[in-house]
């Protein structure tokens, strides 16, 4: 099973040395709750909040438990400069032209080499696991629980952008940790910085390749 598969895996990583016994079941708890009250994404700050980790440890356990065939999926984007509140993602399959991102609500194009500074990285839950009809996550994963939430909610989810709420951590309450559970935006940097362990190994193989594809189509302009 998918679950049993990535605990044993965590379970048998140095990186698990770092964390409380039970920090798999707190997760489980965690995600759960987040589903039943309605939130698409998996906020790692929020999760090191409420269960006592430094913002580097819960990045670098969401990172370990992402991948094509693990629990979650790093999604990329950018807050239009304009349209308050619309999240352009910047997934592979929404046919980028290039540096070009093109916005459907006001119909303009922007470069992305000139919004490097409105990147920020979602924590979702895989969708390939998650409607797979032939696997269980464990008893505390069945399908009636919070894989069924997830589904049954599919457009009502609060994917929320971070375009107030981000800026405001930067900005006004950069020494507030307690802010950090509003902001659900990962930075590049701040997952390049935490996707490798304390032995330079990297722990999140498609993270790595997504990141450098974004930091190579970012510099494009740049480099001509």
């Amino acid at each position: 099973m998918y679950y049993e598969k990535y605990e044993a895996e965590f379970q048998n990583s140095d990186l698990s040395k770092k964390y409380p016994k039970h920090i798999l079941s707190n997760l489980k708890e965690y995600i759960k709750e987040e589903l039943c009250n309605g939130y698409e994404y998996i906020n790692p700050y929020k999760f090191a909040l409420d269960y006592g980790l430094t913002d580097e440890e819960s990045l670098q356990l969401f990172l370990f438990l992402t991948d094509d065939d693990k629990l979650f999926k790093v999604e990329p984007f950018v807050d239009c400069p304009i349209c308050t509140g619309k999240r352009l993602s910047l997934l592979p399959e929404n046919h980028i032209d290039e540096n070009v991102i093109y916005c459907d609500d006001c119909n303009k194009e922007y470069q992305l080499s000139n919004m490097k500074n409105s990147l920020y990285f979602y924590f979702r839950l895989n969708k390939l696991l998650i409607v797979s009809q032939d696997e269980r996550i464990s008893e505390d994963f069945d399908p009636h629980s919070s894989f069924e939430i997830w589904k049954r909610l599919n457009g009502n989810l609060k994917g929320k952008s971070p375009s107030s709420s981000a800026a405001k951590l930067s900005d006004n309450f950069s020494n507030d940790e307690g802010d950090k559970k509003q902001v659900p935006g990962v930075t590049l940097e701040e997952l390049v910085k935490n996707n490798s362990d304390n032995k330079g190994k990297q722990i999140s193989d498609s993270t790595h390749e997504l990141t450098n594809n974004l930091m190579d189509l970012m510099s494009m302009d740049e480099a001509i």
